[in-house]
């Protein structure tokens, strides 16, 4: 199995629906380095909740393309308790999953939530997709 670098949050995913270039260009790189991108289950969840029609259909095409450079990660029953109670601390659904998964896999975190994840995640495994867009 292909390593996971970078884990995508709900905002990142929200971007990416949105057709903005900081995680489209992240996933490149991504590629030339011979990574992928985790997303976790439960951030694509929130972030599907809250695009339009033809933002849940880029988030679609993004994880069945078939040479797509993102793997869904599910959010394991030991897991489970761990993330809700990080998003209830946070306030923000779906940032406690991919919080868990940047632990699980030793991976960046690449996020608009600098701040909320930095609770969860130390600063040097946060990837702030906001400077990459200054």
């Amino acid at each position: 199995m292909t390593r996971v670098a970078v884990v995508l949050d709900a905002s990142a995913l929200i971007s990416y629906s949105q057709l903005r270039l900081a995680v489209p260009e992240l996933l490149m790189m991504l590629v030339e380095e011979g990574v992928i991108a985790g997303v976790p289950a439960g951030s694509f969840t929130a972030a599907y909740l809250t695009a339009d029609d033809d933002g849940r259909g880029e988030l679609i095409r993004m994880v069945e393309a078939a040479d797509r450079v993102v793997e869904i990660l599910p959010l394991l029953a030991v897991d489970a308790v761990d993330a809700a109670r990080i998003d209830v601390a946070l306030g923000l659904a779906g940032l406690g999953h991919a919080i868990v998964a940047g632990r699980d896999h030793d991976a960046v975190l690449a996020t608009y939530e600098v701040a909320a994840a930095a609770r969860g995640l130390p600063i040097s495994q946060i990837h702030d997709l906001g400077f990459d867009e200054a």
